[in-house]
């Protein structure tokens, strides 16, 4: 299986009532010690919980634009310190990825104005 860690436990504990742990974690190609880490670290809060909040009010208010450089310049402004690879894992796992941006309508007016005359 290409899943992490974290998806393979979350598989487990579907079909745990079904089957064996130890089949499923043969199955699954998961030791049980990382299973049950695993276990521990899903029972912990998210520490980026609150940054994550701010990511998605930061990328909404710009109509889904803001692409994790300009999202990050904004975090950093407001004094909030974080590496920008935290707000690319923010803004992956929220499924926040910018719209493309309008077609440039000057470039076109141009070629118009090209075919015309």
């Amino acid at each position: 299986m290409d899943l992490s860690n974290r998806k393979k436990t979350t598989l487990i504990d579907a079909l745990r009532t079904k089957y064996p742990l130890n089949d499923l974690l043969v199955m699954a190609g998961l030791p049980k010690s990382s299973y049950f880490y695993q276990k521990e670290v899903q029972k912990q809060p998210d520490k980026y919980a609150s940054l994550r909040v701010e990511v998605k009010k930061i990328f909404h208010e710009n109509q889904s634009r803001y692409g994790y450089r300009r999202v990050h310049a904004l975090i950093k402004n407001k004094g909030i310190t974080v590496s920008e690879k935290v707000i690319r894992r923010i803004m992956k796992e929220e499924l926040l990825f910018e719209v493309e941006p309008p077609a440039d309508f000057d470039f076109l007016l141009s070629q118009i104005k090209q075919e015309i005359y």
